[in-house]
């Protein structure tokens, strides 16, 4: 038995085989990436890694095992298996999170796709197999049809708990804190879906806005995401200058070499400066320079609802390169992330029947489903330009 000091749950205790697993290099290698990417640009205190949210994780599956398993709905041997699936949830995260991690998206490889890539091809699967917990086990209860998934992946988990604690202390946004132990009392999970009890309404209306906020104040906050789409740019543009892997044909090579456990943020930085100095390519070394030296992209266009779009992005697009804006130089995003997912919650009445979130308190019926981004960013030497040609 092991104890790790976390500072924002306190003493988080490990057994062996979880030590073993906590102690592999590609666990280790989670101490050398930053849980919230770049947002450091933004709030310098926000260099939180994903190791210390996977302790945390780790630490909240613990205690709502607990609670579960007092009321029944799982067995000591589950909470078990989760905590193991807890600890390697983020396992596959990429350098820099969701900057290089969003680069992986446009080849249709996920976090969780190279997640299972490492569990499967590296000793971690004999370490799980020979502690006990087949590996094909964990990863379906990380990423397949596990009924105990929702705990470790869903609307209300245990990663979602942690993190938004975390990132809000280490950032300085307070728009994240949350009534963790309320939370947790009021949870269940059935079918593939989360029932929170009728008493827990108030904590799970904070939860949700909580959620909600840090995505706008912090995770797509428009300055950190332009360094976001910068930072992605390069890694591609540094794939045929500066022998980045760019597939994952060739992360799976560098997998089977043994040697994935320094791609990192630390190995990013270190490709970003022997890059600046051996390219010949202007305009790459330029935007290299613009990253390290915090010079990023302006943001000239932001429609968060795009149904009312007086023009398309694809116009927007048009415009811009007709005013001799080169395509280099502009960064389009549009997403729609996942705020609350209504028909997969019900609320638990005192009696045992159950109503959908529509049908219970009026903060909830405001949360929207989706958060919907729509922006362009351009090099900051272009944005006064952009700004005129932008109706």
């Amino acid at each position: 038995m092991k104890r790790i000091f976390d500072d924002l749950h306190g003493y988080v205790s490990l057994n062996d085989l979880e030590v073993m697993i906590l102690d592999h290099p590609l666990l280790q290698r989670l101490r050398r990436i930053k849980q919230t990417s770049l947002a450091f640009m933004v709030y310098p205190g926000a260099v939180n890694t994903r190791f210390s949210h996977t302790l945390g994780t780790l630490h909240i599956t613990t205690i709502l095992g607990g609670i579960l398993e007092e009321k029944g709905i799982l067995t000591h041997e589950e909470t078990r298996k989760l905590r193991i699936a807890s600890l390697l949830h983020d396992v596959g995260q990429f350098p820099f999170s969701h900057s290089i991690g969003g680069f992986f998206m446009s080849k249709n490889f996920s976090n969780s796709d190279f997640g299972d890539m490492l569990i499967s091809s590296t000793d971690l699967k004999d370490i799980l197999n020979n502690g006990g917990y087949p590996y094909r086990e964990i990863k379906d209860i990380l990423w397949g049809e596990s009924p105990l998934r929702p705990i470790i992946d869903s609307d209300v988990d245990v990663d979602r708990m942690d993190y938004l604690l975390r990132d809000s202390k280490y950032s300085g946004v307070q728009l994240g804190n949350i009534d963790l132990q309320r939370l947790m009392d009021s949870v269940s999970y059935e079918q593939g879906k989360v029932d929170i009890s009728e008493k827990g309404l108030y904590s799970a209306e904070n939860f949700f806005i909580a959620r909600l906020h840090m995505y706008q104040a912090v995770y797509y906050h428009k300055t950190i995401l332009g360094y976001e789409l910068l930072a992605r740019k390069i890694y591609s543009d540094m794939i045929d200058e500066c022998d980045v892997p760019g597939s994952p044909s060739e992360l799976r090579e560098i997998v089977e070499s043994g040697n994935i456990f320094m791609w990192d943020d630390e190995w990013f930085h270190s490709r970003l400066y022997g890059c600046y100095y051996t390219t010949s390519n202007d305009v790459l070394k330029q935007k290299i320079w613009n990253l390290i030296n915090r010079r990023g992209p302006k943001m000239v266009y932001d429609e968060p609802f795009s149904a009312a779009n007086k023009y398309s992005l694809h116009s927007v697009l048009e415009k811009l390169e007709s005013s001799n804006i080169p395509r280099s130089s502009i960064y389009p995003i549009e997403e729609n992330i996942s705020i609350i997912d209504k028909t997969r919650i019900n609320f638990v009445k005192a009696n045992g029947g159950k109503v959908a979130v529509d049908d219970v308190g009026f903060l909830l019926k405001s949360v929207p489903s989706r958060l919907s981004i729509n922006r362009i960013y351009v090099d900051a030497p272009y944005s006064s330009r952009a700004r005129e040609v932008i109706p």
